[in-house]
């Protein structure tokens, strides 16, 4: 065997004599490389290559995905935030906000009033509300008044006051009482322009136990053609989403700041409408004449209104009878006719045409759109007269 196939070390046993360096060798034992080569060692500045890899894609990454958000929410490349992820305004009067209902109830009950009619033995019953609308003027529902002379009201504070009545209009459900060694508190107004159907609305009534009562809800029609129980058809009412009940006669329908909407009254010919109420201009307008004269006029074109539905797009107002003499009749209305505007307002049907008619006064000139049977537009203008009471209130559809 050779000694290069010998197990063990490869160095041969020296003989004599001092071990030679590995240096003077022509070999050496791989332990001793060591003595000759520096082990590597990594310098800590570099970072190994996977791990640069890493650092510099997920910086890559964190860049895109900020500028993806920007560009989806608008602040990049001009686009705009969609509205729909756009925080809510708080603050705002909302009709499911009921601490501004509850707010709003509070301001205006001071305004509210309980009306009480005096009977022969002394003895005082509760009967509705009424909304205060000057320092002793008073307004409420005609129908809760019909045949009444002697009645006080009482004050949110519990102070009885002596009332007589000015004057009632059984076309709007509106009466108007003076009030006697009072300096009551006026409820807020603001504009008497229309308010839309979904307008936020609370109203605010005095029961009969002395308490007071309030609901909030929004506009959910106009125009609406009530009996109220005055002897009168009544044209031109808001109805609200507000559950209506007798309890509700008289009070007041105020805004989301507590502005008067209208006055609030009973449709008892339709128990599922919801609460209803005459319109501010209409309240004005009854105000202004009975104050004036104590008597309330409106106009009257001398047709009356069939209730079948028109087949129009936009609907209209179907003639059933036209007075002989009347302002329609001078104007050439027929029966079958179809009414479509007075003056700028469109009519969808008869509610809007006797609305808009009651909202003015006799001698007032109006402009009247109707198409006849045969398909022909007509415009004739036309001044209004004063209706006839006796023969003309309880007829229903009466223009």
């Amino acid at each position: 065997m050779s000694p290069d196939d010998e197990e063990g070390p490869l160095e041969p046993e020296p003989v004599g004599g001092p071990v030679p360096q590995p240096s003077q060798r022509p070999w050496m034992h791989p332990s001793e490389l060591q003595t000759f080569v520096a082990a590597p060692t990594a310098d800590p500045r570099l970072a190994r290559p996977r791990e640069w890899a890493i650092g510099v894609g997920s910086a890559v990454a964190a860049a895109l995905l900020t500028v993806l958000v920007l560009v989806a929410f608008g602040d990049l490349g001009g686009g705009t935030r969609p509205s729909a992820d756009l925080p809510q305004l708080v603050g705002q009067p909302s009709v499911v906000d009921y601490a501004v209902a509850r707010r709003v109830a509070a301001d205006t009950v001071p305004s509210i009033v309980t009306l009480r009619v005096v009977g022969g033995d002394g003895r005082v019953a509760p009967v509705g509300s009424g909304v205060v609308v000057g320092t002793n003027r008073v307004m409420t529902n005609a129908h809760l008044v019909a045949g009444t002379t002697d009645l006080d009201v009482v004050t949110s504070e519990g102070r009885p006051y002596a009332a007589k009545v000015v004057g009632t209009d059984p076309q709007t459900d509106l009466a108007l009482l003076a009030v006697s060694g009072a300096e009551l508190v006026a409820v807020a107004q603001g504009e008497t322009a229309d308010v839309g159907v979904g307008t936020p609305v609370i109203a605010v009534a005095a029961n009969r136990a002395g308490a007071y009562r309030t609901g909030i809800d929004v506009i959910s029609d106009r125009n609406r053609l009530i009996d109220a129980g005055s002897g009168a058809t009544v044209a031109g009412t808001i109805e609200t989403g507000i559950e209506a009940g007798i309890a509700w006669a008289g009070g007041a329908l105020v805004d989301s700041v507590g502005n008067l909407v209208g006055v609030l009254t009973e449709a008892r010919d339709a128990p599922e409408l919801g609460l209803v109420a005459i319109p501010l201009a209409a309240v004005r307008d009854v105000l202004g004449q009975l104050e004036s004269s104590g008597e309330v006029r409106h106009g009257w074109l001398g047709v009356v209104f069939g209730d079948d539905a028109v087949e129009r797009p936009r609907g209209g107002a179907r003639v059933a009878v036209v007075m002989p003499g009347s302002p329609a009749a001078k104007g050439g209305l027929e029966a079958g006719d179809v009414v479509t505007h007075v003056g700028d307002t469109a009519v969808g049907g008869r509610a809007d045409a006797i609305a808009a008619v009651r909202a003015l006064r006799p001698q007032d000139p109006i402009e009247i759109g109707y198409v006849d049977p045969g398909g022909q537009t007509h415009r004739p203008r036309v001044t209004l007269a004063a209706p006839d009471p006796p023969a003309l209130a309880n007829l229903p559809g009466s223009g």
